[in-house]
């Protein structure tokens, strides 16, 4: 496959994976793939997002899952809010890029990739049976980055949002 990765472009992509580690940096680590997870999943699920809309998205989700995780980002979003909207920028910007340069992406910078990764395949067979396994009974989710969410908010005790 060729490089997507235009020369002129390496800079920008070094700088907006850089935005999103920093933010990333700010929160623990077991709770980034909430906090990526959910910057996907909204820019995935609003037709055609700005960064209030996208925010507005984010913050209500985080609300509404009342994990530990979901409360740091929380937090982080009140107390930070230029940091919040880097990464609300990171999430625009990767929506814009093609299927062949987020997988380019995905190839070199770590922050979002897994979680890009996620939100492109469907859930596996393992994660359906073990959100079973779990006792959840609602909708199957839509990617293998919502059941990974899922999971996590079954793990931790809470009832999981409809989907």
């Amino acid at each position: 496959m060729e490089d997507p990765l235009r020369p002129e472009a390496k800079q920008e992509w070094a700088a907006y994976a850089a935005l999103l580690g920093e933010f990333l940096d700010h929160l623990p680590w077991e709770g980034r793939r909430t906090a990526v997870g959910l910057l996907l999943l909204g820019v995935s699920a609003l037709p055609e997002p700005d960064p209030q809309a996208l925010g507005r998205w984010v913050l209500r989700e985080a609300r509404r899952r009342k994990s530990p995780h979901a409360r740091r980002l929380l937090r982080l979003a009140e107390t930070d809010p230029a940091l919040f909207r880097q990464a609300l920028d990171w999430a625009l910007w990767w929506r814009g890029l093609s299927e062949a340069e987020k997988t380019a992406y995905y190839s070199r910078y770590d922050p979002g990739g897994m979680e890009g990764r996620m939100l492109r395949r469907p859930p596996s067979w393992k994660q359906l049976g073990y959100l079973r396994r779990l006792g959840y009974r609602g909708s199957p989710p839509g990617s293998m980055l919502e059941a990974s969410l899922l999971i996590e908010e079954l793990k931790e005790g809470e009832e999981p949002l409809p989907t």
